[in-house]
């Protein structure tokens, strides 16, 4: 993320209209994802070294880090495809468009689900499926 802010301009979204806004987007996805990463590293801990089972308090570190991770990756992709779609199509590659767009959705989908099993988490453990 150095190089998005090497230079005092900011990022272009359309023809010599520059806005900080593609920058910030990134920022939150990168920031997202590393949250994730270190939320499933300090569970492994947790699991792996001091054997606690899962599912965590929701004031647990992974459960914060996963939260706040999760948030952030699905914000950054969201307004990375805002801006995308208001962009000036002459700036981008046109081969590249379906594979671009498709990876930023993916990214929030991911996100979105990570986050809505963990809003209804509760409610599936204490369903009896007669498992």
């Amino acid at each position: 993320m150095r190089a998005a802010d090497c230079c005092p301009a900011d990022c272009t979204n359309a023809v010599e209209q520059r806005s900080p806004w593609r920058r910030w987007f990134h920022h939150c996805t990168s920031y997202g994802f590393l949250l994730c990463f270190a939320s499933t590293s300090v569970a492994a801990v947790y699991h792996a070294v001091l054997g606690w089972r899962a599912p965590y308090a929701y004031s647990s570190v992974p459960v914060v880090l996963g939260t706040i991770g999760g948030v952030g990756l699905a914000v950054g992709p969201l307004g990375l495809l805002a801006l995308r779609r208001r962009r000036d199509p002459a700036l981008g590659d046109p081969s590249q468009r379906g594979l671009d767009e498709s990876f930023i959705v993916m990214l929030f989908l991911t996100s979105a689900t990570g986050l809505l099993l963990l809003a209804l988490r509760q409610h599936f453990s204490d369903t009896d499926y007669g498992l």
